[in-house]
């Protein structure tokens, strides 16, 4: 049994919305966005781009005018939802953020990590070494970028969001529950019988005042860390429902939190 420690655990939220993908974002080189609206995972859309005949590495194959400026210089990386026609292998497709048109030269880029075929992830996206977050205050351009050579499949992206620690957090907590509705009948010899229905997800998480509060009320990316390792962490949607701050004369002031999952939780891995 794998036992770690919680003190390199961490509370991300993702605040900053890049791209709501509710509409086409522009065609690249060798690729072909448009708007789908049946594969989604948020809202009625999301970008779609696919990859033609002779991609190559770092081909930018779709881009789009983000809808104001994004100062994500204090942010530490990007959660999003992406979705792939075929096995993408991890750093293969990188998220670029900057000013030029047709999302060339960006200033800061974010790696996906690997994604199984016609599966959707939700996907803590790290930053590529050279071009972190910190290097774009004021981005115009969001894209897509193909860092492989003739992978030719449909790309899908929803709900980027930049995320960063919200700091001060000394503790968070997680719910993850199953309903069941109870089936018992004439042939269940006189036992009670159920089945699983709905699941879903809250919990909260608390800590020191260091900032402005969590605006309630809003849906945005969060992400729980057990450890400093990516993968032991879990990951979805959620709704800010409450919060509670406390101001002791003897101590110092705190904000804990209430949230509501929306969706799917992406769960912990050893």
């Amino acid at each position: 049994m794998a036992r770690i420690s919680g003190k390199a655990g961490n509370c991300y939220v993702a605040d900053l919305l890049l791209e709501d993908c509710e509409d086409a974002w522009e065609s690249g080189t060798h690729g072909t966005a448009s708007l789908e609206s049946t594969i989604v995972k948020v809202g009625s859309g999301s970008s779609k781009c696919v990859l033609g005949v002779g991609i190559t590495n770092a081909d930018i194959v779709m881009f789009e005018t983000m809808g104001a400026a994004k100062n994500v210089s204090t942010y530490t990386h990007i959660l999003c939802w992406a979705r792939a026609t075929a096995d993408v292998a991890a750093n293969d497709l990188v998220i670029g953020l900057g000013t030029t048109a047709s999302g060339g030269s960006p200033t800061s880029q974010v790696n996906i990590p690997a994604l199984s075929a016609d599966t959707w992830k939700y996907c803590h996206c790290a930053e590529v070494a050279g071009k972190t977050l910190d290097d774009t205050t004021a981005g115009t351009i969001i894209g897509l970028e193909m860092n492989a050579n003739a992978q030719e499949m449909s790309v899908y992206l929803d709900d980027i969001r930049a995320a960063k620690n919200i700091a001060g957090i000394r503790s968070w907590t997680l719910d993850q529950i199953y309903d069941v509705s109870e089936v018992t009948g004439f042939d269940s010899s006189g036992h009670r019988a159920y089945i699983p229905v709905l699941t879903g997800w809250s919990g909260s998480f608390e800590g020191f005042k260091d900032g402005a509060p969590l605006t309630i009320g809003t849906q945005m990316g969060i992400e729980l860390a057990e450890s400093a390792t990516v993968t032991q962490a879990f990951l979805g949607n959620c709704i800010i429902t409450g919060l509670h701050p406390a101001t002791p004369t003897d101590g110092v002031v705190t904000y804990s939190y209430d949230f509501q999952g929306v969706g799917v939780l992406t769960i912990a891995t050893t």
